[in-house]
């Protein structure tokens, strides 16, 4: 699907700064730190979005997440934000590859899901154009 939003209240302010988020994320499926029964899906799945962002032409990008990249016997992930000019583009892959997980690796589930949700959770840096950047 193609389409184009506006979301009022998106950033957060920080002085000259915008803080906005990379990706709308979901937090961790698996809250809990313990598991007594089995984890089961319906079947492996895979998400694949590509996020393109125009920041107005008072807003400079400062600083974009680094790429990111995880793969073990749960899924894959990847995060990748580049931008260009006033354009932000982000691409983000996450693939489920379980079907079924006894309890006893419930720990490395939880830690999969845990680190696809801090890696969704990071932010894209925007700073009032003309103001000074810190380190540049």
């Amino acid at each position: 699907a193609e389409f184009t939003i506006t979301v009022p209240n998106f950033a957060s302010t920080m002085g000259r700064r915008l803080l906005v988020p990379a990706l709308f994320s979901n937090p961790n499926p698996f809250q809990h730190a313990r598991r007594v029964h089995p984890v089961y899906v319906n079947y492996p799945y895979r998400h694949a979005d590509e996020i393109n962002l125009t920041v107005p032409d008072s807003l400079q990008v400062d600083t974009v997440p680094e790429k990111r990249e995880h793969k073990d016997g749960f899924g894959a992930y990847s995060l990748a934000v580049t931008a260009n000019a006033n354009r932000v583009q982000i691409k983000r892959a996450l693939q489920v590859t379980y079907l079924w997980v006894p309890p006893q690796y419930y720990p490395q589930l939880r830690a999969f899901h845990d680190k696809v949700a801090s890696n969704d959770a990071e932010q894209i840096v925007l700073r009032t154009a003309g103001g000074n950047s810190a380190g540049k």
